[in-house]
C-alpha cells in the first residue's frame, strides 16, 4: 500500500513539475508586450521571504532570560543576510500572557516584557533600513478579559461598552446559553456575576469575543490598524478571523462528543456576512497603502478564495492549516525529523528553526532531483525567476 501511495505521489509530483514548466515556457515564448506587463515590478510581499518571530524566545538583549524588541533589532543585519524580507511578529502588545500574547489588554501599548514603544519604533525604522518589513499580529476576534473595554462592558448592561462583547442570558435552569464547546475545551460561555449574564469566548475563558456587529467595535479596531500603519509597519497577520461573525440565533448544536457539546468552530466559522466586515476592514484601513494582509482562515475553501484574497478580495492572502498524510511509518518519520532538525555545532549557527527549515527543504529538493533531475532543476530556475 505504501509503495503504491509513493508511486502515485511521484506521478502527481512529476505532473505538477510539468505544469509549472509549461507555464514557464509559455512565459518565455510570450509576445514582448505581454512579457513587459508580466515583468512589471511586483508588490514587495510577492518577493519577500517572511520570518516569524516569537519575541519571548528569539534574542535576549539584556540578559533577563526573555527575548525582547531590542534583541530583534540587534539581529536585523543577520536576518537581512538570510534574505529575509519581512518579519511576522507574534503579539507584542500589553497582555497578561494567558495565551502567549494573543490575549491583548491594550493594542496601543507594548508588553513591558519586550520593551517600550520607543523600542518598537526603533525596530520598525531599523528594519526598513535593512529592507525588512514588520508584519504585526492583529488579534481581533477577542481581547483579554483585562482589556479596559471588557472591564467596562462587564460592569452593567447599560454602560457605553455594554454590547462590545457577546453577552447572553442563562437558560431557565441557569445553565449556559447553548452547548457550544470552546476551542480550548469546556463550555464556550463564562458566567459574570456583575451582569448576571454569560459572555462568549471562542478560545480561553480570559479571551472574551468582541461583538463585530457593533459598528463602534469595528471602528475601534480599524483605528488600531491605522495607528500601526502610521507607525510604519508593512502588513498584518490577522488571527482567527473566520470566527468574528456570529450567527443571529445562537442555538444548540448537534453534540459531537460524550460531553453533549458541539465544537464552536462548526457553529460560527465563516458565518454568512463575514465578508461584509472584511471588505469594510480593507476599505477603512489598508486599501491603497501597499500594506500586506494575511488572514488565519481555517475553513475557507477554494470556492471562497476569490472573495477573500486577490485584487478584488478582502485580503492579500490567507493561510489555512491542513493535515498532511505521510507515506512512512511513525518511527521513520521521527528519525528523519531528528536527523534533519539538528543545528550545526558552530557557535555562529543560525536559529534552530531556520536550520531545520533549510535542511528539511534541502532534503525534499534533493529527493526531487533524484526523481526527476532535469524537471526539478528547471522548475527551481523558473521559480527563482518569478
Amino acid at each position: 500500500m505504501n509503495r503504491w501511495f509513493a508511486f502515485c505521489s511521484t506521478v502527481a509530483l512529476a505532473a505538477a513539475l510539468a505544469i509549472n514548466l509549461t507555464s514557464c515556457e509559455k512565459q518565455e515564448n510570450a509576445p514582448a508586450s505581454q512579457k513587459s506587463a508580466e515583468t512589471a515590478p511586483m508588490e514587495w510581499w510577492k518577493q519577500a521571504v517572511c520570518y516569524e518571530i516569537y519575541p519571548n524566545s528569539f534574542m535576549d538583549s539584556d540578559g533577563n532570560g526573555t527575548g525582547d524588541l531590542k534583541g530583534i533589532t540587534q539581529k536585523l543585519s543577520y536576518l537581512e543576510s538570510l534574505n529575509v524580507g519581512c518579519i511576522w511578529l507574534t503579539p507584542v502588545y500589553a497582555s497578561p500572557m494567558v495565551d502567549n500574547g494573543y490575549d491583548v489588554a491594550d493594542f496601543y501599548k507594548i508588553n513591558p516584557l519586550y520593551g517600550t514603544m520607543d523600542d518598537m519604533d526603533s525596530l520598525v525604522a531599523e528594519a526598513n533600513r535593512h529592507h525588512i518589513k514588520i508584519v504585526m499580529d492583529l488579534v481581533f476576534n477577542h481581547t483579554s478579559d483585562q482589556n479596559e473595554w471588557f472591564l467596562e462592558s462587564k460592569k452593567s448592561r447599560d454602560n457605553p461598552k455594554s454590547d462590545w462583547y457577546i453577552w447572553r442570558d442563562a437558560k431557565p435552569d441557569g445553565s449556559a446559553p447553548n452547548n457550544w464547546r470552546g476551542i480550548f475545551g469546556g463550555s464556550a460561555w463564562q458566567w459574570n456575576e456583575d451582569r448576571k449574564q454569560y459572555y462568549l469566548h471562542t478560545f480561553a475563558t480570559a479571551q472574551p469575543d468582541l461583538n463585530w456587529a457593533n459598528p463602534d467595535v469595528r471602528q475601534a479596531l480599524y483605528d488600531i490598524t491605522n495607528f500601526w500603519i502610521e507607525k510604519g509597519v508593512g502588513g498584518f497577520r490577522i488571527d482567527a478571523i473566520p470566527y468574528i461573525k456570529k450567527p443571529a440565533e445562537m442555538a444548540d448544536g448537534t453534540p459531537d462528543g460524550a460531553d453533549g457539546m458541539v465544537n464552536i468552530h462548526d457553529m460560527t466559522v465563516n458565518t454568512e456576512g463575514i465578508l461584509d466586515y472584511l471588505y469594510e476592514f480593507r476599505q477603512k484601513t489598508v486599501a491603497g497603502k501597499g500594506v500586506f494582509t494575511v488572514a488565519e482562515a481555517n475553513g475557507v475553501g477554494p470556492a471562497l478564495l476569490k472573495f477573500w484574497v486577490g485584487e478584488s478580495g478582502a485580503l492579500t492572502c490567507c493561510s489555512n492549516s491542513t493535515t498532511c498524510r505521510v507515506a512512512t511509518s511513525g518511527t521513520r518519520l521521527k528519525r528523519f525529523l531528528y536527523r534533519n532538525s539538528r543545528a550545526p555545532s558552530s557557535a555562529a549557527r543560525p536559529p534552530r528553526q531556520i536550520t531545520a527549515g533549510i535542511r528539511y527543504s534541502s532534503r525534499i529538493m534533493t529527493s526531487l532531483v533524484r526523481l526527476t533531475p532535469t524537471l526539478a532543476k528547471r522548475l527551481i530556475a523558473c521559480l527563482l525567476q518569478r
